[in-house]
């Protein structure tokens, strides 16, 4: 991997689709121009449709060896409640928790950014979160998670609100009410920018 031979990244992000597409389709705009070069020079380890299992897996064949990074930017989950048959709530929670014992292992000087899972209303036509049984198992699932960060070495990162507007997604945020667009990508940016600043400093 060029990036791991090269350094590594100070910022790495890892999770499902959603980080994928941050470097890759909606969110490109505002990764090259903040992630892709310069001090916040990131390596994207998202790849679309993972799950907690998917993620360990990868975590297990060598992602975050070789280097050293000052942050891991976590966002997974959401894709868990969508597997054949279900999933109970617990085996998402223990299975981000077990993540979070790997990258801490793995990278014990970075600090570890814990993703609230962004709401969601898949197959609605106005955006509804009430109207996705998905988005309601991933707050109860939050509030377990939510424990895992202690404020220091995890931080939990709470955007779920800022993608909302009366109950419903504004569809300029989430074309397909799961995935940002290039404004909800922009908004996500922005509003982890001080805590990007206070880990990879100036």
């Amino acid at each position: 991997m060029k990036t791991v031979e090269s350094g590594g990244a100070p910022v790495v992000f890892l999770g499902d689709g959603l980080v994928e597409e941050f470097e890759n389709r909606q969110g490109r705009v505002a990764w090259e121009k903040y992630f892709k070069t310069g001090r916040y020079r990131s390596l994207n380890l998202g790849f679309n449709s993972d799950r907690t299992e998917h993620v360990l897996g990868r975590l297990d064949n060598g992602e975050l060896s070789g280097f050293e990074a000052r942050a891991v930017v976590l966002e997974i989950g959401t894709n868990n409640p969508d597997r054949e048959g279900g999933e109970p709530p617990i085996d998402t929670i223990l299975g981000i928790r077990e993540i979070l014992r790997v990258i801490r292992r793995k990278q014990p000087q970075a600090t570890v950014w814990l993703l609230r899972h962004l709401p969601r209303a898949v197959g609605t036509a106005d955006g509804a979160i009430a109207k996705d049984a998905a988005n309601a198992r991933n707050v109860e699932t939050d509030k377990i998670v939510h424990s895992f960060a202690d404020g220091k070495s995890v931080i939990w990162v709470d955007l779920y609100d800022r993608f909302l507007q009366d109950g419903r997604i504004p569809k300029e945020l989430m074309g397909d009410y799961i995935h940002p667009t290039e404004k909800g990508y922009a908004l996500w940016r922005a509003a982890m920018e001080p805590l990007f600043r206070r880990a990879v400093g100036k």
